[in-house]
């Protein structure tokens, strides 16, 4: 789009995808904690007594509104948003890069296994059979009812199945991902550490639970949020980061009487909203597009400012009106 439409501001193209990611996960079935909740035998389940369906968490008409709400602001403000002409910034594509998919489909069919490697018969009957268990789960759960971790990952593979011919060109386009995630993979044994470090001696706890203490009904959720914004700085991590708060949080509404679901809502936009200026996500698209954070960051805090005053809104009226 950079080398057809003149003009365009490459790193405010990079943000607004960015921003579609996080604001994505808020209403996704892939969503860590929404995944969590849904799966049978999950930790938090004695706080709901049965697991909790994501037309319950993410589908419900409060998140749906402030999803939508979010999602078309963010869109004006990319839109309108003009950067200085000083800083007009392109992306020059290297036409080699782009070409790379041709070396995976590359196979040597001299012997039995490299037949089998480039057999587009054995991607269709892994698929079939992924598209057998799918529609089991939709007939025995619902459609919603079945958007559990495990169904997700089952179904994100048998979609690959039928869109990569052959395994070598599925395993050769995912080695080739690998080497943007590499990054952001290293770092994370390193968030587990401080992770560890807040759970173990209790600065996680004792930061929700202060922010908990000055909460009401109505303030819960808005307190979840804030505290999970917090929290997110230090443990880009939803799914770890909710082993801390979640348990504390679910205590603090069944002790105020708060809706919980309201409340998982309120931790999911938090762990969201401040990845703008935690950006762990977006180094492997920097690092595909050759862009530097230098270039991306001063956006993303300008949208970052506009979520936080939107969503507390948010938190506070959507759940009265719907």
């Amino acid at each position: 789009m950079c080398k057809r439409i003149k003009g365009i501001h490459f790193p405010m193209m990079i943000v607004a995808g960015y921003c579609t990611s996080c604001l994505g996960q808020t209403l996704s079935p892939t969503c860590a904690v929404y995944g969590l909740l849904a799966t049978e035998g999950n930790y938090m389940q004695d706080y709901f007594d049965r697991t909790l369906s994501q037309a319950e968490t993410v589908y419900n008409p409060a998140n749906i509104a402030m999803f939508l709400t979010l999602a078309i602001l963010t869109m004006v403000i990319a839109v309108v948003t003009r950067p200085p002409i000083t800083a007009d910034l392109s992306f020059a594509a290297n036409d080699a890069e782009l070409e790379r998919e041709r070396e995976w489909m590359k196979t040597d069919r001299s012997n039995f296994a490299g037949k089998l490697n480039g057999s587009r018969i054995i991607m269709w009957l892994i698929g079939l059979c992924g598209i057998v268990v799918i529609l089991h789960e939709f007939i025995t759960k619902g459609f919603l009812g079945a958007l559990s971790l495990n169904f997700i990952i089952t179904f994100f593979l048998t979609v690959n199945c039928f869109l990569y011919s052959t395994p070598t060109a599925f395993i050769g386009a995912h080695k080739d991902c690998m080497k943007l995630g590499t990054e952001v993979m290293f770092q994370f044994p390193f968030y587990g550490g401080i992770a560890g470090i807040m759970s173990s001696s209790g600065l996680a706890a004792l930061v929700v639970s202060g922010l908990v203490q000055i909460s009401t009904v109505k303030t819960l959720p808005v307190v979840a949020y804030l505290s999970a914004a917090i929290v997110n700085l230090f443990i880009p991590s939803q799914g770890g980061q909710f082993i801390i708060q979640g348990p504390l949080l679910m205590d603090a509404a069944q002790h105020l009487g708060s809706n919980m679901i309201t409340v998982v809502n309120g931790f999911v936009y938090g762990d969201q909203v401040t990845n703008l200026i935690q950006p762990l996500y977006i180094i492997p698209a920097l690092a595909m597009t050759g862009t530097k954070l230098k270039h991306v960051w001063g956006f993303m805090a300008f949208i970052c400012v506009f979520w936080l005053i939107i969503t507390i809104i948010g938190l506070m009226v959507f759940p009265v009106i719907f």
